[in-house]
């Protein structure tokens, strides 16, 4: 179930982006007689059906930029000077993941592994798409059913651990794991100050996902 709206800060604003469909072309038929034309009803284009493509809403910038503060390794700079650095988008690198869940927004940032970097001074680019899921309906069976098909094997014991797959031959990769918000230790105080910078109410039995997807090493 969708969560009640808070009072949104002014940062965040939600763009509705309408679409027009053009009319097609009526023609004229001309008859043999001058005084007289024929007319005929434009015949419609066929239009191709397709899939529906999820879409969630992206969350907050001030939950972007209050998460990179409160994290390990932070960007330093200016509020905008982050958010540039972070590039978030409103997508899921792996969408196919929360089918059937109930997703409260989502964001993609992008940012660098940490450690040494290649010899020709690049390091390797990493895309960090975050989920933020309800709790009903529940969604740890359907993530670990999602990891199992995908080839992503526990890397321990714990029940909420990271799902890994194996290194592609060009050093790609990617990871998954999803956490109740009472792992990332916040407490209801902590949570209602998370739930003003999305702009809706969280709950300390829903769930983050995040899922890495590391780009190629460097040469």
């Amino acid at each position: 179930m969708r969560r009640s709206v808070l009072a949104v800060p002014a940062a965040l604003v939600i763009a509705l982006a309408g679409c027009t469909v053009a009319e097609p072309e009526s023609s004229e038929v001309p008859s043999s007689t001058p005084s007289a034309t024929a007319s005929e009803s434009p015949t419609p284009s066929p239009t191709a059906t397709e899939e529906p493509v999820a879409e969630w809403p992206q969350c907050s910038d001030d939950y972007v930029f209050a998460d990179n503060q409160a994290g390990i390794g932070q960007l330093a700079g200016t509020r905008d000077e982050v958010l540039a650095a972070l590039a978030p988008r409103g997508e899921f690198a792996a969408p196919d993941a929360l089918d059937g869940l109930d997703v409260l927004c989502v964001v993609t940032t992008t940012g660098y592994v940490d450690g040494a970097p290649a010899e020709n001074g690049e390091r390797q680019g990493v895309d960090i798409s975050v989920a933020l899921v309800a709790a009903e309906p529940l969604p740890d069976p359907v993530l670990q059913a999602w990891a199992a098909a995908n080839g992503y094997e526990p890397s321990t014991g714990d029940e909420f651990a990271e799902r890994v797959r194996p290194a592609e031959a060009d050093g790609s990769s990617s990871k998954i794991v999803w956490v109740p918000m009472s792992y990332r230790g916040w407490d209801e105080a902590a949570l209602a100050e998370q739930s003003v910078l999305l702009g809706f109410e969280l709950a300390l039995d829903d769930r983050t996902v995040v899922f890495y997807d590391f780009a190629p090493l460097p040469g």
